[in-house]
């Protein structure tokens, strides 16, 4: 049900994933902050929204994090060379999310945090 989730403004603060949820029927000028996740280092690239409203992001503090709409971790993933990642992280239909990392790895991440498998490129 993604279509629930399409009026949102989200970007990073230094630490800080922020979340808005912008009222424009109501109020024209009015943004309401939905939410705000502090991770222990700098949001990198886009977001990706899975299925059920869930956030994914890549963070310099070596984690891909999962973040549910109310702002609560749901999971995260610790990999050494997240670092150099230069990738946003993707979804694909089965929830399955994809990001590449370092200069020589590929992910698949679970939607639960587990790894689904990872090969050298």
């Amino acid at each position: 049900m993604i279509h629930q989730f399409i009026n949102l403004i989200i970007y990073s603060d230094k630490f800080i994933l922020r979340c808005f949820i912008p009222h424009f029927q109501k109020q024209p000028n009015k943004i309401k902050s939905h939410f705000k996740y502090k991770t222990d280092g700098g949001v990198r690239l886009c977001p990706a929204i899975g299925k059920d409203g869930t956030i994914y992001f890549i963070s310099f503090d070596c984690h891909l994090y999962a973040i549910n709409m109310d702002g609560t971790l749901k999971c995260k993933y610790f990999t050494e060379d997240i670092k150099k990642t230069h990738s946003s992280p993707s979804i694909s239909i089965d929830g399955t999310i994809y990001f590449g990392a370092g200069y020589s790895n590929f992910y698949a991440i679970n939607s639960n945090g587990s790894l689904k498998w990872r090969i050298s490129v």
